[in-house]
């Protein structure tokens, strides 16, 4: 299997699903997990982390016996240069392992074959003016624990968003700039003005 290729695909894949289908995005996250444990014996896991809306999302996919401990390398490839637009910037997602140096020859390749520069841990990803790949970044899992966490949330805010663009807003950034304005009015999360536009209940 070419793993760079492999997760070259993925990685745009994902990058076009996220948001539009939950059920594909946890589908092309089990896919490639199984994948790189198949390719890299020290793979741990990864975690997929999305801001939708304003909302945070993260799918996990860890080997059941992984411990934060046992992370000694790591790779944060971004997703929003794959060519999707209006994508919020806030979608990356983290492979971690067990061995030292596990990702350096994928992160190579992959950032080459997307046109992304490679950071290591000691240079300043963030004051970079474009996205970058980072090999042995700081940055921890949320959680070993497999599973997705925020998507009845995220659900829901889309949802509500569906509603005030039904009922005439032009876009979805103007449904979400709408519904960041009447929770601002009505002195309530988000979240929670959300929940009312889509089961509202009788006076």
């Amino acid at each position: 299997m070419d793993l760079s290729a492999t997760l070259e695909a993925h990685l745009r894949q994902l990058s076009g699903s996220m948001g539009a289908d939950e059920d594909e995005t946890v589908a092309g996250v089990g896919e490639l997990s199984r994948e790189l444990r198949l390719a890299i014996p020290s793979f741990l896991g990864l975690q997929l982390v999305l801001v939708e809306h304003g909302h945070p999302m993260t799918l996990t996919d860890f080997e059941p016996t992984a411990r934060p401990r046992d992370i000694r390398s790591s790779v944060r490839f971004p997703l929003v240069p794959l060519g999707v637009d209006g994508m919020d910037p806030a979608r990356e997602i983290f492979f971690y392992a067990g061995v030292s140096g596990a990702f350096v020859d994928l992160a190579t390749d992959v950032g080459y074959v997307l046109g992304l520069p490679v950071r290591g841990p000691a240079e300043d990803a963030t004051a970079a003016d474009r996205p970058v790949v980072v090999l042995d970044d700081p940055i921890a899992p949320t959680t070993v624990a497999s599973g997705l966490v925020g998507a009845v949330d995220l659900s829901t805010l889309n949802r509500a968003i569906g509603v005030l663009m039904g009922e005439g807003q032009p876009s979805s950034e103007a449904a979400q700039a709408e519904l960041l304005r009447l929770a601002a009015v009505a002195g309530v999360s988000v979240l929670a003005l959300a929940s009312k536009l889509i089961d509202p209940v009788d006076p």
